[in-house]
């Protein structure tokens, strides 16, 4: 991953913007220990749908370039462990939003 941006954000909140090696960029905030020994029993809590949210837009990144590079859907799927319909419902989401 490599670091775009870094801001100070309220203070002692620094706020970083990286882009991960498959091209998809993600934001992160930096807080002080006795803040987060304050809120890490909620952010525990969400941990894992944050995980498996992750994992699914990375999985959507990959597709994404696949497809820009011209392989088939039915490829697609099996190299990256969805359906040949997902990557062809992600394919048309694509156009959607390049319109």
């Amino acid at each position: 991953m490599k670091c775009l941006e870094t801001r100070r954000q309220h203070g002692c909140l620094k706020m970083r913007r990286y882009e991960k090696d498959n091209g998809r960029r993600v934001k992160t905030m930096e807080i002080p220990w006795t803040l987060w020994l304050r809120a890490r029993s909620n952010v525990m809590a969400g941990l894992q749908g944050y995980e498996k949210t992750e994992a699914a837009r990375d999985r959507i990144a990959q597709v994404k370039v696949l497809l820009a590079e011209g392989n088939k859907s039915a490829y697609i799927a099996a190299v990256i462990g969805v359906t040949p319909q997902r990557v062809r419902q992600i394919k048309a989401r694509s156009k959607e939003i390049g319109k």
